[in-house]
């Protein structure tokens, strides 16, 4: 198991009144390997006062030698950014407030947990808590 740390610098850009960008950019440090990095970008647009869209960009370099299971980690970690994103805004929404799109994510919340759930649950559990968890 190989586990990297990325070391980035990170600036806040203000581009106008409806829009943030936040941009990373990797450290290079003495004695480290230069040929992990990880570049971000993220931009935050505000759509409506209950609405904001949210992207983001990143390019990742393993370097060389890396195995597939970690590449594969490194791509779930990344990944579960966004997931994690959507889940955090969408638990401060309330149902009402939700649009089409907002309750799909609320349903592939409920599906993740529900597949991901340990063995001593039950489905009736597991669903018990995502409601008083969402609503």
């Amino acid at each position: 198991n190989v586990h990297r740390t990325f070391f980035s610098s990170m600036k806040l850009h203000k581009v106008d009144d409806n829009t943030i960008v936040i941009a990373t950019k990797p450290i290079v440090r003495e004695g480290r390997t230069k040929k992990a990095k990880e570049t971000t970008a993220i931009r935050f647009r505000k759509v409506n006062d209950k609405e904001t869209k949210v992207e983001l960009v990143v390019q990742l370099e393993l370097g060389k030698g890396v195995s597939k299971w970690a590449v594969q980690e490194s791509l779930k970690k990344h990944l579960s950014v966004v997931v994690n994103t959507a889940n955090y805004f969408t638990k401060y929404l309330g149902c009402h407030e939700l649009s089409e799109n907002g309750g799909k994510v609320l349903g592939e919340q409920l599906l993740t947990r529900l597949s991901c759930r340990e063995k001593e649950y039950s489905k009736e559990e597991v669903v018990k808590a995502f409601i008083e968890d969402n609503v």
